[in-house]
Parts: structure tokens; sequence; C-alpha cells
């Protein structure tokens, strides 16, 4: 893709405001609060919500915008690769309706958010919006969670599971970390401080192990890119941190991590732990078989599949077949989720997808970091952060099922909504120095997507580090 081509209508359309970018943060924040999973749960606000928002995109022709983009390209080639898997599923209308209700929505939040965060505010606004919202699931965790089996989760709703709240809490957990380190403002930081000790106490007391695993991959890529200030910070925060999981965390929790290392660690005094390592040790052996029995699949229908969300049904099948009982259970592993469920060629894609969104991030913080331009500073603090979150979702991602949600569209959607952004940034500057602005309407930028063919040749992005091929 090249930025050098005449804008067509609805290109030029979507940069005349940006009022649809607030029914986004709106939506955004409701989504990973869950606070209407609690409160008032029948009266469908999220979906009126995402509704107004695609109407406003649509009704603005914003959404041509995202269809550039080489992330798209692949989102839609795994959309079109499980629509075929689901014509081969060994049950058809299960897999289609989970497409309709689930994947639909996860791929329209893709569009919206690539469509509507137009610029490197938007972009960073969007971030942050997510950071408060998880500190509001945290909050929400603490006073209406539940730790019946030694866990906590939250009794009703989309994290009714503790390694799904897990999950959300380190991917939110960079972002809530951005607000508190970029605030100028006295007033974010006393506020993010605390919910960021509430959001390790929480994350600790899910006892995730795959969660636990996330957290070492995330530090050991702090340690190896950050410079040697930043990683004396970070040692006192990690002690903070460290202080004060270890002040939460429950006997029996600590025998469920040590399960992460020996399934036969047993020797706790209480009824309690003793009950909770021998779950523990048992959810580690059954993990296991499920990731054989994933593979076991995957060899089996290597193209097509056994169909979306239809793991559990072709499990439960040949436990039939041989005369013996299977519980229902997913995966555990959401890429072989999708290799077992949709093929080899749609497992490619999604990890292409993983992959490729972290380049970008990580990338974007390179080409930012040392720029002392205000806009470029908060690119690049937007951009880091989400090379954390990309981080944290891809090794939870190891330990359950969440292929045809909506975490990973929102964050590579994040991903190429900023690099656009920076584009449009650096190509202002570019312009602007070479004595022609091409500035895009109601934004006051200038975008490298909206202007002419004569000024945006050659590309002017070329000696500021970007291919002029990237996504």
């Amino acid at each position: 893709m090249t930025f050098d081509r005449q804008p067509g209508p609805g290109l030029l359309q979507a940069n005349r405001g940006g009022g649809g970018f607030n029914f986004l943060a709106v939506f955004l924040f409701i989504l990973y609060s869950r606070v209407f999973d609690v409160l008032l749960s029948g009266y469908k606000i999220p979906s009126i919500v995402l509704a107004t928002t695609c109407l406003v995109a649509l009704a603005g022709g914003q959404v041509l915008r995202s269809f550039q983009l080489r992330t798209t390209k692949l989102w839609v080639a795994f959309a079109l690769w499980l629509t075929l898997s689901s014509f081969f599923s060994i049950w058809r209308s299960g897999s289609i309706l989970m497409l309709v209700n689930s994947w639909s929505r996860a791929l329209v939040v893709y569009f919206l958010i690539v469509s509507l965060a137009l610029n490197i505010n938007q972009c960073a606004r969007a971030v942050r919006t997510i950071g408060w919202a998880v500190g509001v699931l945290c909050v929400m965790s603490l006073i209406v969670g539940t730790a019946e089996s030694g866990r906590v989760f939250l009794g009703q709703g989309r994290f009714d599971n503790p390694n799904d709240l897990a999950q959300v809490l380190l991917i939110g957990a960079p972002f809530l970390w951005m607000i508190f380190a970029r605030s100028s403002s006295i007033w974010p930081r006393l506020l993010t401080l605390p919910i960021l000790v509430i959001l390790t106490v929480t994350f600790v007391r899910t006892g995730s192990r795959g969660g636990m695993v996330a957290v070492l991959a995330m530090l050991i890529f702090f340690l190896i890119t950050s410079a040697s200030k930043g990683k004396a910070v970070f040692t006192v925060a990690a002690l903070f941190i460290l202080a004060a999981g270890t002040l939460a965390i429950s006997e029996p929790l600590r025998t469920r991590y040590l399960t992460l290392f020996d399934r036969d660690a047993d020797e706790d005094l209480s009824a309690q732990s003793s009950r909770i390592s021998v779950v523990a040790a048992a959810s580690a052996i059954s993990r296991r078989e499920l990731l054989m029995e994933s593979l076991r699949l995957t060899a089996g229908h290597p193209l097509l599949g056994v169909g979306p969300d239809m793991f559990s049904e072709a499990r439960e099948r040949r436990a039939r077949d041989e005369h013996r009982f299977a519980v229902h259970l997913q995966t555990h592993n959401t890429y072989t989720q999708v290799s077992s469920e949709c093929g080899i060629p749609a497992a490619l894609l999604y990890i292409w997808i993983v992959v490729g969104a972290f380049r970008i991030a990580n990338r974007l913080y390179t080409q930012c970091k040392d720029r002392t331009e205000p806009n470029m500073q908060i690119a690049a603090a937007v951009a880091r952060a989400l090379c954390f979150s990309l981080l944290a979702y891809a090794f939870t991602a190891l330990f359950i099922s969440v292929a045809y949600q909506e975490l990973l569209p929102i964050l590579t959607g994040l991903t190429v909504a900023l690099e656009c952004a920076v584009r449009m940034e650096l190509s202002r500057r570019a312009t602007a120095s070479a004595g022609g602005i091409a500035r895009g309407p109601g934004l006051g930028v200038p975008s490298p997507i909206l202007a002419p063919a004569h000024i945006t040749q050659p590309s002017p992005l070329r000696k500021h580090g970007f291919r002029q091929l990237d996504f």
C-alpha cells in the first residue's frame, strides 16, 4: 500500500470530525470495565452503544479508511477462512451462530477503532480509556468479586473465569502505568497508584499460572529494551509490587503457583492448600491432555479444522465413539484452538497478525522515543504500552481459549491506527518544512492518505525511518 493516490470521497469525509470517537471511547470503557455485567445487565446497553457507534462511523463513510491497511486485509482473510471452515464444520449451525454472535462483533470493533481513532491524541485517549476501565474492573472485582474457590473472579458476566480476568488485568496494566508515568498533574498519579496496587493484588489472587508466565515474558522484554536508569526505577517498583503480592497471596494460592513448576507440590500444611494443590496439579495434567488432543485434531483436519468453536463437540463425539465420558472443555490454548477448529492456514494468519502488530508497535516506539515533539513523545508512550499489552495477550493466549473475542482485534486496531496517525504527523512536518502542507479537513493536520500525489512524491516518511509499505 502506498499513500500517493488521490483520496476517495469516503476517505475525505473520514477526517471531517471526531464525534464518532467519543462513542467509541464510551464503548471501550464499557467493554473493559464490564460495569453492565453487574449493573443494569438486562438493558443491553453495550449493544446499544456499539450499534450507535457503527451508525456514526457508517454515516461519515469512515470505515473505508481501514481497508487500505495490511492488517485489515489479514483480518478479512482470517474472517473469510473462518466462514469457509464453518460451512465444513462438524456442526454447521453451531459454528455459524458463533461467528454471528461473537466473531462478527470482534471484527466490527477493529474496524471502528481504525476508522475513528484518526490522530495521535485520539489513540492516546483510547488507551487511557481502556486503562481507566481496567482500573474500574479491579475495584469492582475487589468489591463484588468472589473467591469461593480460593481464586478471585467475577460471579457473572465475561470475567467469571479467573484466567480471563487475569488476562485483561495484564493487558490493561501497561495502559494504567502510562497514565501514571505521563500525567503532568498530580491527581491522576495519586489515583492510578492505588489502582495499580489493587490490580497487582487482584491479579495475584486470580491464581493464573499462565498470567505469571506472561509477566515473566514482559519483565524479560523490559530488561532487554530499557535503559539503565529505567531498569533501576523498575527494580524498585518490582520489589514494591512483589511485597504487595506476597502480603496478599494466600497459602493455597502459593501452592497453586508451585504446581507451575512441580505438579506434585503438596507439602502445604492446611487442608485447603492440599485440596488446591490436587486441583491445580490435575488442571496442569488436563491442559497437557487438551493440548495433545487439539494437536491430533489439527493433524486430522489440517486445512479447515473441525469448525469454529467445535473443539469440545469433536472431543465429545470421539469420546462417545470410544465409549468413554469427556468433560466439555476448550483447548486452553488460543493458537491450537484456531488450528484445530479452523485449520493450519487460519492459525498462521492469526499468529501473523499477533507478531505483525507487535513489530509495528515496537518499531513505532523505536522511531518516536528520541524525537522531541510532544506528539511524538505521546506516540512513543502509547506504542510502548501497546508492546507490553500485546506481549501479555500473546503469552496468556497460550493458556486460555480467546480466539474469537475482541481483545486482539482491539489491540491490533489501536496499533495500526497509531501508525497511521504517526505517518500523518510526520508527513505534516515534512511537507511543512518543504514549504507545502496538505491538511486533512477538520483535524488541522495533514494526512498522507489525503495529500495529492504531487506533494507526497517522493515520500517524506522515508527519512524518518518509515517504509512506504508497512502494514
